[in-house]
């Protein structure tokens, strides 16, 4: 019992100095009424995810009084579509918009903080954005030429729908050195690369393409609100 009474007694500064004020606790009673019933600020958030189903008022309610009674502290309100349900809402209509305000009315009623995703296609979304100013990642693809002469060829092309060169580098093969040869291409096609040996080359290349939550790729290409949520891997 000693042991769980130290336990207490240091966990509970460190809560109070992660929450912001610090409360007064004097004695066992006090240290356990502030650790067993924590203060709104210190309590946890959820992701309240809506649009693959049916959004109703009786449902908002619903959850929300379930996330109170569990001790909740508040929701982020996640709107997007998986499969396309026919009972769900279109984006941005008018029910949509009143689901979202009743859904923050109700959470205010509860006493639980109340946020909004950035969705659909999470920030990257939109028509208004286009695809320079979308999501992006770099790729790669090597290319093994003998060295000593001019040469002239076609570097591999990223399968993607939309991409743009970087950059072209060249080194030797079994060398860490790299020189940089991005001034001497044009659409992909080296134009001079004087070279002494077999070298590697690499070209690198910006592309958007739809993909999902995996790692090293663009999560979204732009797009209108209600397009299809793309997640391979997911």
């Amino acid at each position: 019992m000693r042991y769980s009474r130290l336990l207490l007694c240091l966990a509970l500064p460190a809560m109070a100095c992660s929450c912001g004020r610090e409360l007064p606790v004097d004695t066992l009673a006090d240290a356990w009424e502030v650790f067993s019933t924590p203060q709104d600020s210190c309590r946890t958030k959820v992701w309240w995810f809506h649009g693959e189903t049916e959004t109703t008022r009786e449902g908002i309610t619903a959850d929300l009084e379930a996330f109170r009674r569990a001790g909740v502290g508040g929701v982020v309100y996640y709107d997007q579509v998986h499969a396309g349900s026919p009972d769900a809402l279109d984006a941005f209509s008018p029910q949509w918009w009143e689901m979202l305000k009743f859904s923050a009315r109700e959470a205010d009623r509860l006493g639980l903080s109340f946020e909004i995703n950035l969705s659909n296609g999470y920030v990257s979304g939109g028509p208004w954005i286009t695809d320079s100013l979308g999501m992006q990642r770099l790729l790669s693809a090597d290319t093994l030429i003998s060295g000593g002469r001019r040469v002239s060829l076609e570097l591999p092309e990223p399968d993607r729908k939309t991409w743009w060169d970087v950059a072209t580098v060249a080194f030797p093969a079994e060398s860490a050195d790299m020189q940089e040869y991005s001034d001497w291409t044009e659409n992909g096609k080296i134009l001079n690369m004087a070279t002494d040996g077999a070298v590697t080359v690499r070209s690198i290349s910006y592309s958007t393409k739809p993909s999902g939550k995996y790692r090293g790729g663009a999560m979204n290409e732009p797009g209108p609100p209600a397009e299809e949520f793309y997640s391979p891997s997911f």
